[in-house]
């Protein structure tokens, strides 16, 4: 499903690149169509929520979800792949799925299992007990130790159609420590190119810094806020991006008397002329899979700081890096480099190979390459 998350801008710039390359693709979104703005040029295909057919509406108001679990999460599954085989029907692709490609999150319709599949997982699954560089590998069961966190249970490991794979070796390696086969690095597409058209499209005016990304505690944004307010510095700071720490925020600038410096413009669809005008853009997070906006930011050519956490290492300059621990230590270094960045330019940023790693023809081909395992 399409939701407001990175994984969301990952399958569509996937979807892009195999195209690129002439490569037949469809993409089905299990659920409704979102708040997230899918490309004119691109197609995506819902199946509709599984739970307003009538039989599991009913078989909720009759709590039969509650007492008889297993059985609603089977007709669900039949509903949703009843639904993903008439659209293959339809567009002529039943017997044509030569790979399938999921978010590993995300549930696999029973019917998809018949397939070569690859699962991309896209974030630490461990539980994150402070910095992530601390965190202990040797963890059996990440959905036991901590069960806010839902970890799928992938399939027998001597299933031949399933392909565990990361954006990163980091995420790699923390997946390895809660157990899982992860087989390969497969790294999300950046189309460079397209990010400079979508980024012409306006031309938002002030002197501003900038978060873009999801409102979450993990993604260092309360830190953010409180180094900027220290920092004394001149510009605003704008934040691009919905989510659960939105009043918090809101209400910690009022406290720390920033309010009127600091503007929540909420979720854009097209947050690329905003990260192109930006004097700097903050990646201040505990966790990352990559670090994707500070990728964009430097394909638009905005100087960024971002935070040491593991996958850092694999694809910035240890130069726009802010170590994250000591922890108490963190607001103020953060507050000093906003200084510093300001008054001189930072680092390139991206380290070399990067950008040829990402390029949509390469990854795209590194799907395909799957194909024939």
């Amino acid at each position: 499903s399409l939701r407001l998350s990175g994984s969301t801008t990952w399958i569509l710039a996937l979807q892009g690149a195999l195209r690129q390359i002439a490569c037949p693709v469809i993409h089905i979104a299990v659920g409704e169509p979102s708040e997230v703005g899918v490309p004119d040029d691109y197609t995506v295909l819902y199946t509709g929520r599984a739970r307003r057919h009538w039989l599991l509406r009913l078989s909720r108001i009759l709590q039969l979800h509650k007492l008889l679990p297993e059985w609603f999460d089977s007709k669900s599954d039949q509903v949703t792949g009843r639904r993903i085989q008439a659209i293959l029907r339809r567009r002529g692709w039943q017997d044509r799925l030569d790979l399938v490609i999921k978010d590993f999150t995300g549930d696999t319709p029973g019917c998809l299992k018949v397939w070569p599949l690859v699962s991309v997982i896209h974030q630490n699954l461990s539980p994150d007990r402070g910095s992530p560089a601390r965190s202990n590998p040797a963890r059996s069961n990440p959905a036991r130790s901590n069960p806010a966190r839902r970890v799928p249970a992938p399939r027998s490991e001597t299933d031949p159609a399933l392909i565990l794979a990361a954006v990163s070796r980091a995420v790699a390696e923390d997946a390895r420590g809660v157990g899982l086969d992860v087989s390969c690095i497969l790294y999300n597409p950046l189309d460079v190119e397209r990010l400079r058209r979508l980024a012409a499209a306006d031309h938002p005016h002030g002197d501003y810094l900038l978060f873009a990304g999801s409102l979450h505690r993990d993604k260092g944004v309360y830190q953010l806020l409180e180094a900027f307010a220290r920092a004394g510095l001149s510009q605003q700071l704008w934040y691009v991006g919905a989510g659960k720490e939105l009043q918090g925020l809101q209400s910690r600038a009022r406290s720390l008397g920033i309010d009127d410096r600091v503007v929540f413009l909420g979720y854009r669809d097209n947050p690329y002329p905003y990260i192109a005008q930006a004097r700097l853009l903050v990646l201040p997070s505990r966790r990352e899979a990559m670090g994707y906006v500070c990728l964009e930011a430097a394909a638009l050519g905005t100087p960024f700081l971002v935070s040491d956490y593991p996958a850092a290492a694999e694809f910035f300059d240890p130069g726009v890096q802010i170590a994250l621990d000591p922890e108490g230590d963190f607001v103020e270094r953060l507050s000093q480099r906003l200084r510093d960045s300001l008054e001189s330019p930072v680092e390139p940023g991206v380290l070399d190979g990067v950008f040829e790693r990402l390029a949509p023809g390469a990854v795209a081909r590194s799907y395909l390459a799957l194909i024939s395992q």
